[in-house]
């Protein structure tokens, strides 16, 4: 909880282990995280839980020995400069998530990942999810 704390409060803290969670929204960015959280034995999933994020959701946690600092960013369209920019651009590692099902939005969530693209550091680690490929459309 320190590093939450130092989040809210404006103080730096450990960007080293901290993956930001981005796309448009329901692409499945916070079932991922929680997913994840799961696995790390921090929290049992309870299904029909989940809203949409308005903004920022952090949540931190263990993988192994890694405590992950984990940024689910709304994927709202006016919440990729104020949300997105300033913590893709500090972040370890950015997970991209796209719902591989929503043939409509294809073009929407390309002109997000071009601008996710320009703001990782270069030595961000990188991961495109296509999320939802077990739906039959």
């Amino acid at each position: 909880m320190k590093n939450l704390k130092n989040v809210l409060f404006g103080k730096e803290f450990a960007f080293e282990t901290q993956i930001s969670f981005v796309g448009l929204f329901n692409a499945g960015k916070t079932t991922l995280v929680k997913q994840l959280k799961q696995i790390s034995g921090s929290t049992e999933i309870i299904e029909d839980e989940y809203h949409p994020t308005m903004g920022l959701s952090m949540e931190i946690f263990k993988l192994g020995e890694l405590e992950v600092v984990a940024a689910d960013l709304g994927g709202q369209q006016s919440f990729q400069e104020s949300f997105w920019k300033p913590f893709v651009s500090k972040s370890a590692s950015v997970v991209f998530v796209f719902d591989s099902a929503d043939l409509n939005r294809v073009n929407e969530a390309g002109d997000a990942l071009k601008k996710v693209l320009k703001w990782i550091p270069d030595n961000c680690s990188f991961l495109f999810l296509a999320n939802k490929m077990d739906l039959a459309n």
